[in-house]
């Protein structure tokens, strides 16, 4: 879990979500190329779970 600063909105804590999440999946596209298919399969999970992230913050 991703520590939240006391007093802290709604909105930090999204950012601190958000980068969480994206971190793995920039990680996968720099090396896209050199996945194995478990790895691709997993970099896949990872953006569906950065989707879905982003679409539950978006109306913030």
């Amino acid at each position: 879990m991703v520590p939240v600063r006391a007093g802290g909105g709604v909105g930090d804590f999204a950012c601190q979500r958000l980068r969480r999440h994206w971190r793995p999946v920039a990680k996968g596209i720099r090396r896209f190329d050199r996945l194995s298919e478990a790895e691709r399969h997993r970099l896949r999970i990872d953006i569906k779970t950065l989707r879905y992230a982003v679409e539950l913050f978006e109306p913030l």
